[in-house]
């Protein structure tokens, strides 16, 4: 596969994914920090220091993760230009709504990997020991809850129901702050022009924290 020129450099794949799938022509064309690059640890994060309709002198080989400078590039259209500024006005916005739903989860979710874990696995011996009549001679099997019983000081039965029901607000939560996320992602990513961008944005913002149900 031969080399693409850059027109758009995010640091997060989240982003790059949600530019992808709204240009699917540009995808090549589209690099993210989570794409292997030889060479330096920081190249995105040089690439997304420069201006961004200067990106189309780079070029991206997907094979061999290699980076490139052109030395004699061909003068870049406006049209270039104008997709390469367009393209990171959109990662940008894509950024900050990523950045709002994450603020919002933080205060139902844990932030760790372990934590999460740990809470789905306690969940699932959860659903396991209340499946089972709630039957203690499953101790074994279902360690978290009973640890979690000890240390509330409250019966397995009632541990066990908790977590269950903690987890569905967990579920709940996360069910209307993705539906919002995912609906202005899709606006983002369609963007025309960059007087759209901050229109869109003010839009989320406005039903993100004024409604009741997100």
């Amino acid at each position: 596969m031969k080399s693409k020129r850059i027109l758009c450099v995010t640091q997060y794949t989240s982003t790059a994914q949600a530019l992808m799938s709204s240009e699917m022509e540009m995808g090549f064309n589209i690099i993210s920090g989570a794409k292997p690059i030889l060479h330096s640890k920081d190249t995105v994060g040089y690439l997304r220091s420069i201006p961004p309709e200067e990106l189309p002198n780079y070029l991206f080989h997907r094979q061999s993760g290699a980076v490139v400078k052109i030395k004699n590039p061909k003068p870049i259209t406006e049209k270039q230009k104008n997709t390469c500024i367009l393209l990171a006005g959109r990662a940008r916005y894509l950024r900050r709504v990523t950045r709002v739903v994450s603020q919002a989860r933080k205060r139902v979710a844990p932030s760790e990997l372990y934590g999460e874990l740990v809470d789905y696995i306690r969940r699932e011996q959860a659903l396991k020991f209340r499946a089972s009549g709630y039957n203690e001679d499953l101790i074994q099997e279902c360690l978290f809850v009973f640890q979690y019983a000890q240390v509330k000081k409250i019966t397995p039965r009632a541990a066990a129901d908790e977590v269950i029901f903690r987890f569905s607000l967990f579920q709940a939560d996360l069910w209307k702050t993705e539906e919002v996320k995912l609906k202005y992602y899709d606006l983002f990513a369609n963007a025309a022009n960059l007087e759209d961008l901050h229109d869109i944005f003010q839009d989320f913002i406005r039903e993100y924290y004024l409604n009741s149900h997100v």
